[in-house]
């Protein structure tokens, strides 16, 4: 049944729980493959605290992404053939989760975090601590700015 011109006939055809559990598992192997090409074709960086180091082979990477083409032409077959719909994802709500994990991530490097690893100086825990906290105001006012704005295009529409 993996033939192209393969229709399945209505009593085949997937009911709407069905068709919401499939989308949302292969839209999470879709942005992983899209993850996995925009892997490929990044060049090395040196970024703040971490580098990155391509040390694919170009054949290698080539047949990567030949291959993963694939899928993704196969996901769009699976799509057509069982009448699935894209995933609506909004700039807006990425990006204040993206934000989200970046303020509890700070949260979990204060001082008292710290500490746990070793005797931390007090001078130096009071500074981070100010550090931290300013880090983490800053990253508070950036979600509440994208949540004003989202508020503010939707009130727009």
């Amino acid at each position: 049944m993996n033939h192209p011109d393969y229709s399945p006939p209505e009593t085949e055809i997937l009911n709407e729980a069905q068709k919401r559990y499939l989308t949302a598992s292969l839209v999470t192997f879709e942005k992983l493959l899209h993850q996995v090409l925009s892997l490929l074709h990044d060049k090395a960086q040196n970024e703040i605290f971490y580098q990155t180091d391509n040390d694919i082979s170009d054949k290698t990477s080539a047949l990567l992404e030949q291959q993963i083409y694939i899928i993704l032409n196969k996901f769009m077959e699976i799509k057509e053939r069982y009448h699935l719909q894209p995933v609506i994802e909004k700039s807006s709500r990425l990006l204040t989760s993206q934000l989200s994990l970046c303020w509890a991530g700070l949260l979990d490097v204060r001082p008292k975090v710290l500490s746990g690893y070793g005797n931390l100086d007090p001078a130096i825990a009071n500074e981070l601590e100010i550090e931290i906290n300013n880090l983490t105001q800053t990253i508070s006012a950036l979600i509440n700015l994208v949540n004003q704005s989202n508020s503010t295009s939707s009130n727009q529409t």
